[in-house]
Order: structure tokens, then sequence, then C-alpha cells
């Protein structure tokens, strides 16, 4: 009798482990010229912000510290949290009384002392940076224990795949395996529990390595983040303890802290396995885009900056020559960057047509330029508006701002919409003293018959000015400084452009009966 074949009930891998590898070549090839450009504007300031202006510099870290303490928990779903409540929080501190019980998953005073171990784990990053301590295993260790210090047990999984929750061994390394199992029934490998602190020795010693050869901090934040969750070396807290590491990194480099909140979830576990295959690259880039969003918020507000401005440039009795240098420079690039992107766009909206005709779709393309002295300005405020405060960028609408506008007018009525793509470039600030930086956004607005664009594709509507719906294109905020050369910052920008309209002709498409 021939016996039946045994099923094989192995899980199947979704990703094997390997020992950490070094950084890849084309991770050390990224462009880091915009945030590098910010990043010197912000150190310029930076000394005289702490000394002149220290409540407003201290209340300004304080609240992004919270933020962190608070983000780094909801993304792991330690906790659900409001995002009214999270502001207040963010903008008072955090206590008890501002959080009420429909607010959040867990008790009030419960959740207090969770978000406090980690408001306390950054004071610990920050002594140990002051000391100029390296990264070891003993602060590793010692973060752990802090960041979880109210958490006494973890969900764990027995032989027969039954969860259960186990005893937490704060500041241990893990001494079981601890390989997820994803929603599909793939399980993702971490190390192995006996390989932990060899992994780790490699980790410490090929940092130490990178940072004493120079290699560009975030590229080094990207790595160091990304090849510390590889390791997984704890029964649980390894994220958190992973971005507090991340904090350390990023702060003993004169960068600020980055907070990864619950709205880049999924973009974070997506760069993190993009990591995973070999491709470092797209967790740079967050971490990139990440940092510019803080370092312009430390630029624009006027109680951080203001005071500083003046004290830097009245002693020397130079304000009005200072501001009006920063003001000429910066907007000379902008001229320059709005004729590119004429350039491009006029080029690019002649291959457009050219296709469109190969399809039966017949449009016509105008490209146009303006400031604020023309239409354009008044047209799209309240488009720039909605997009920046997504962005976290204040408009300074005081200031000249330069748009670039692409007009494809289709004459298949009902076939497909009109489309504006424009590109709006803009004083970041709200104050009456220039920043000298400025940014760029791009949207698209939909004009005219939109066919079954209410019923096909509502969800990537960004909002409705009057009666046309835009769109979101701006694939990353670009910026620029007074201090930048506009041959040096145009071919990003070009890049940059070509990405957001390319953003903006899939929404139009998605828009259109030709669409396929």
């Amino acid at each position: 009798m021939q016996m039946a074949a045994d099923t094989d009930n192995t899980p199947k891998i979704f990703h094997k482990w390997k020992p950490i590898e070094p950084i890849d070549s084309a991770s050390q090839a990224y462009d880091f010229g915009e945030i590098d450009s910010l990043q010197r504007e912000w150190l310029r300031i930076k000394q005289e912000v702490e000394s002149s202006n220290t409540n407003a510099y201290k209340a300004f870290t304080d609240r992004l510290t919270r933020r962190w303490s608070i983000e780094t928990g909801i993304i792991e779903g330690i906790y659900d949290l409001d995002s009214g409540v999270t502001e207040t929080l963010i903008e008072r501190g955090i206590a008890t009384e501002y959080i009420s019980r429909g607010s959040t998953n867990k008790e009030p005073a419960e959740l207090v002392q969770v978000l406090k171990d980690h408001q306390e784990s950054v004071a610990s990053v920050n002594y140990w940076i002051e000391q100029r301590r390296p990264l070891s295993k003993t602060f590793i260790l010692s973060l752990h224990s802090q960041i979880l210090r109210s958490q006494d047990t973890h969900t764990a999984v027995n032989q027969f795949g039954q969860r259960f929750e186990a005893t937490l061994n704060r500041g241990e390394f893990k001494n079981q395996p601890n390989n997820p199992t994803r929603s599909d029934g793939t399980v993702h490998e971490y190390c192995p529990p006996e390989q932990v602190e060899s992994e780790l020795d490699s980790l410490l010693s090929m940092y130490e390595g990178y940072d004493s050869e120079g290699c560009h901090p975030l590229i080094l934040a990207a790595w160091l983040h990304h090849r510390f969750t590889q390791i997984h070396p704890f029964a649980d807290g390894n994220g958190r303890v992973g971005r507090a590491i991340l904090t350390w990194h990023l702060v003993k480099n004169r960068y600020f802290p980055i907070v990864i909140s619950r709205d880049d979830r999924t973009e974070y576990i997506d760069a993190l396995e993009q990591a995973d295959a070999g491709n470092l690259k797209h967790l740079i880039s967050l971490f990139v885009n990440l940092e510019k969003t803080v370092v312009v918020q430390a630029l624009a507000p006027s109680d951080l900056v203001d005071e500083v401005i003046d004290s830097i440039v009245e002693r020397a009795g130079l304000r009005q020559a200072s501001e009006s240098h920063q003001m000429s420079r910066v907007n000379e690039v902008a001229v320059k960057l709005q004729e590119s992107a004429e350039f491009y766009l006029s080029e690019k909206a002649q291959n457009i047509q050219n296709k469109l005709v190969e399809v039966n779709l017949f449009v016509s393309p105008d490209v146009r330029a303006g400031h604020t002295s023309g239409h354009y300005f008044h047209q799209y405020n309240a488009h720039m508006h909605e997009i920046s405060k997504k962005l976290q960028y204040s408009v300074n609408f005081n200031e000249y701002i330069y748009t670039i506008e692409l007009d494809l007018e289709t004459h298949n009525v009902g076939l497909a919409p009109r489309m504006l793509f424009v590109i709006s470039l803009f004083h970041i600030g709200h104050t009456s003293h220039s920043t000298g930086v400025m940014a760029a956004t791009a949207f698209a607005e939909m004009q005219g018959p939109i066919p079954y664009s209410s019923q096909r594709h509502p969800e990537l509507i960004t909002s409705s000015i009057g009666n046309a719906p835009f769109y979101n294109c701006t694939v990353a905020p670009f910026t620029f400084t007074w201090n930048d050369s506009a041959e040096e910052v145009s071919p990003r920008f070009i890049n940059w452009t070509e990405a957001c309209l390319s953003i903006a002709l899939r929404y139009w498409m998605e828009n259109s009966d030709a669409s396929p």
C-alpha cells in the first residue's frame, strides 16, 4: 500500500535573515544638495538662536521631543491617541488632565507614564552625547530599560503557534527567536538569539568606521537604523529603541531628531522592506524629507528666529542691508529656477501633445510664468495654503510668489478634463523678516467636464476650491536658500518638476475616459 505524503506545514519565509552588510555604492551616491543647503543655513544661526532666544529655542525642542515621544509608540500599535489630544500634549505638556478616556485605548495615567518613559529616553540620549560616549551595547541595553520601564510583559508565540503573554526582561537581549508571521502567513526572520551579540559587535565596529571616514550622516542614519532592526536584539521594543538610537546619531551630528509619525508609517515600513531587499535609498529619502521639514519649521517661526536675526544684524547696524541682500539673492535663484521649469515644461508640452494625437486625444498646451503682481497669485493662494498646511510649511504671502503653469486644454469635450499643472515657489515663514529660504510645491487642477471622477477616483482629490477639484502633486517639498547657486540647484529642480508632472498626468488620465 502506498502511504500518503506528509503535508509540509513549514511556513514560507518572506525575508530570510542574513548578517548585516556594508553600505551599498548606490546609497553613497545619493544627492544631499538640498538638505545640506538647508542645514548650513540653520547652523549659521543656531548658536545665536540658543544664546539669544533660549526660551523659544527650548520650547521648540521640547515640543519636538514630546511629538517624538508620542508618535514612536503609536506607529508600533502600543497605544492609540486622538490627533487633537496629541497636539494639545505637544503644546502644553504630557499630563493626564489633557487626556480624555475616549481619546485613547489606555488608561490616561498609564499612557502618561509610558510617554514619560519615552521622553526620558531622549534625555538619556542627550546626556550620552554631552558625555561624548560612543554607541555601545551598554547604552543600547540602558535605552531598552528606560523606554520599556513601564512594560512588564510582551506577546510571544509558543512552539504550537499560540500567542501568550511572556515576562519581559528589560535591559536584556532576547533568548528566543522573535520572527513575526505576516498577514499572508509568511515569516520575517530576524537575527537568531545566539548571534545577537556578535552582530551588534559588527554593527558598532562598522558604524565607527563609517563615522570616522566622514560618511554622510543621513546615509549612516538610514544604514544604522535599518541594520539595527535587522538584528532585532530584544524580545520587544526594537522599533522604539532603534528610533532612540537614530535620534542619538542625528543629534550627535548636529541634526534635529526626526519624528516618524502615524502618517509616515506605511512609507516607513515600505522603506525598511526595500532596505531588506538591499535598497537603502528609500529610507534615506524618507529621513531626508523628515529632516527638511523640521529644519524649515525651525527657520520659519517668528518667536524662534526673529529675535536672533535682530541681534545678529542690529549689532552691526546691518538689518536692512542683510535682509535685502538675502531677499535679492534668493529671488534671483527663484527667477532662474522659474525660467528653467518654463523651458522644460514647454518642451514637455510639445511631446505630450504629439503622443496624445496618436490615441486621438487632442490638446492645446500652453505654458505661462507669473509672480505676485499677476493673476496667478490671487487665483492659487487657497491651493498653496491647503498644500503647505499638509506639508507643515508656512507660506509668506507678503513676499514674491513665482508660478509656472502648464495648461492642457482638451478638444475632446467629455473625454478628458482641462488640466492646469502649477508649480509655485514661495518664501517660507509668516513674519516680517526674511528667512532666506524658499520652497516649491506642485498641484494640478481639473476644470470642465470630468467623466465619472466623483465615482471613479474621489480618493485622489486633495480638496476643491470652487467647483474645480485639485490634487497635491508634490512628490516631496523642494527647498533652496539665498546662499545656493542656481546652476547647482537647477538640475535637482528639473528632476523634481518631472516627478511632480508625472503624478499630475497620472491623475489627469485617471479622470479621463481615455484612461485604460
